[in-house]
């Protein structure tokens, strides 16, 4: 393993133990190492020597899983070695610069309540609370991100839609969406997190949208609209307001 992969390894399984991951995070995770890594490297053309090691590492990782199905340190290795992958594109997306227009929480279920402020831990916005964590909770699931100009358009287009209707716990504001990738880091006032995966839309936020459309936000059809989740890299306080910066990778 190269140097720069060890050092991040190591970097993620403290990441792995401050987050306190449950054998359902570990299970639930390593079941989607095929469809991450294929996220991860979608934008990639020629693959530094760094990012080829990184995804041969995780092919070998898969087929541990696939094997033992008993190593939940693989958990920690697949997100070093994904960021490694990130690091090594220059297509994720440019500098961008906006706000947060609002912060959302509820104590289950949507919509969530807009709040001024918001700690924002290692798994997520402090108080938020899912109902069931079977497809959600995850530490790379610890933030819901969502964009208030996509939001604005399908309201103008008659959708009954407003902030943290489809359960994101940020709406930001003046971010090309469809710019954004798994991989790219978002500084959001205190707080720093990387992108992860584009959330599933499911039943529940299908009011949000005419004709029950949630297809409208399936990241397959309509990239440009859907929702993102994020790991937290740095917790902190984050306010209604707050800058928003977006980078490439870190």
């Amino acid at each position: 393993m190269l140097r720069t992969q060890a050092a991040t390894t190591v970097r993620y399984m403290n990441w792995y133990e401050i987050c306190e991951w449950n054998a359902q995070d570990t299970t639930r995770t390593l079941e989607h190492i095929d469809g991450l890594l294929a996220l991860w490297t979608a934008d990639i053309g020629d693959r530094s020597p760094e990012a080829a090691a990184a995804c041969d590492c995780i092919e070998n990782i898969s087929q541990s899983w696939r094997e033992h199905q008993d190593q939940p340190a693989l958990a920690a290795e697949l997100w070093g070695h994904l960021t490694v992958i990130a690091a090594g594109s220059a297509k994720i997306a440019a500098n961008q610069f906006g706000t947060v227009a609002q912060i959302n929480c509820s104590t289950g279920g949507v919509p969530k309540s807009a709040v001024d402020t918001a700690t924002v831990g290692w798994r997520g916005i402090e108080g938020d609370v899912q109902k069931t964590r079977l497809h959600h909770g995850r530490p790379w699931q610890a933030l819901s991100l969502w964009s208030a100009d996509v939001i604005d358009q399908f309201a103008s287009d008659g959708h009954p839609v407003s902030a943290g209707g489809v359960g994101e716990n940020l709406t930001l504001r003046s971010i090309e969406w469809g710019a954004l990738r798994a991989g790219t880091v978002l500084d959001i006032g205190e707080v720093r997190c990387q992108l992860t995966a584009p959330a599933v839309p499911c039943s529940k936020i299908a009011a949000n949208f005419t004709g029950r459309e949630i297809s409208l936000v399936d990241h397959d059809i309509n990239p440009e609209n859907s929702r993102w989740y994020a790991a937290v890299v740095r917790p902190g306080v984050v306010a209604s307001g707050d800058a928003v910066t977006v980078s490439p990778s870190s």
